[in-house]
């Protein structure tokens, strides 16, 4: 049988712990969901600009050129990086809503799942252009060269 006073160190240290989890929670932890996304946003950004022309411009046999002529995966990669030549001010507009809009939504504990979330797919994003980008370029290239299996 457990005795009263047992009971009452009990509720008490519940109750201590749901004000601290109630505090830490009022504070909101906005900042590193914000940072992720953002930095994430910018590498992909950088990815587009950058790295996809330069890899397939010595990559690929044809140059850039070929690169207009890639379906699938590898097109969409290429096709991005197009649009984002083109629009390059609504890029950088659009990094400085969407780190708004995190950071607003990162503070409302509904959608704090949502936004860990997105930065999530951000990041494999970003990942997923880097494994595009140079498996296109290593099957272009291992095609160019006759080597079978690609």
């Amino acid at each position: 049988m457990i005795r009263p006073e047992t009971l009452k160190k009990f509720d008490k240290m519940l109750a201590q712990m749901d004000k601290r989890d109630r505090r830490l929670a009022r504070r909101g932890g906005s900042f590193r969901p914000t940072l992720s996304i953002v930095l994430g946003l910018v590498t992909l950004d950088q990815l587009l600009a950058r790295f996809v022309p330069m890899v397939w411009e010595t990559a690929l046999p044809g140059g850039l050129q070929q690169a207009w002529t890639l379906r699938g995966w590898p097109g969409l990669v290429w096709g991005l990086a197009v649009l984002r030549f083109r629009f390059f001010p609504v890029s950088l507009v659009a990094i400085a809503v969407a780190a708004m809009f995190v950071w607003v939504a990162a503070r409302v504990p509904a959608f704090r799942m949502l936004v860990w979330l997105a930065g999530i797919a951000i990041v494999a994003a970003d990942v997923a252009v880097v494994v595009i980008v140079m498996q296109t370029a290593t099957r272009a290239t291992m095609q160019a060269a006759g080597i079978p299996g690609f």
